[in-house]
This record gives structure tokens, C-alpha cells and sequence, in this order.
């Protein structure tokens, strides 16, 4: 076996490797973490999509119906203004307008 070296390289190479070890059993550590919490979040993200959904569901009846009232009122003001609009230009006809 070779002698161990006793330089400042070798020493500092140990320390790298001595923190990249600690560095990647705390990122392990981090990452079961979240995973953990991310079955959590899940229930949470899936509860926040069906709220949306349930809004826009909403939201989408809710521009249907305008649809129709609007049309259901363009559709009486026709009628009202169809009878003056008609007498109007027969007024018009016979005075030659």
C-alpha cells in the first residue's frame, strides 16, 4: 500500500470528498422530503383544479344565458320598432321623401 499523503492538496481533496458526501446524503434527505410532501400537494393541486373547473363551468353557463337574453332582446326591440318603422316609410313613400 502506498504512504498516505500528508500535503495541503490531499488534505483539501479529503475535505471535498468528505462535503460532497454530506452534500449529497442531505440533497437525498431533501428529496424525500418533497416527495412526501408532494402526495400532499397533490391532494391540495387536484382539489384546486376541480374549483377551477367547477368556474369555469359556471362562467361558461353563465355567458350562455347572456346569449340568449341578449338575442331574446334584440329580438322584442325588433318587434316593437317594427310596426313605427313600417308606417314610417309608407308616410315616406306617399310624401315622395
Amino acid at each position: 500500500m502506498p504512504a498516505k499523503s500528508k500535503s495541503p492538496e490531499a488534505a483539501q481533496h479529503k475535505l471535498w470528498k468528505a462535503e460532497l458526501k454530506d452534500l449529497k446524503a442531505n440533497r437525498h434527505k431533501v428529496v424525500k422530503n418533497f416527495t412526501a410532501l408532494h402526495f400532499a400537494a397533490c391532494k391540495e393541486v387536484r382539489q384546486a383544479e376541480l374549483a377551477v373547473a367547477k368556474a369555469k363551468k359556471a362562467l361558461d353557463a353563465a355567458a350562455v344565458k347572456r346569449g340568449r337574453l341578449m338575442t331574446k332582446n334584440e329580438k322584442a326591440e325588433n318587434a316593437a320598432l317594427r310596426n313605427f318603422d313600417r308606417r314610417i316609410a309608407i308616410l315616406n313613400g306617399r310624401l315622395g321623401l
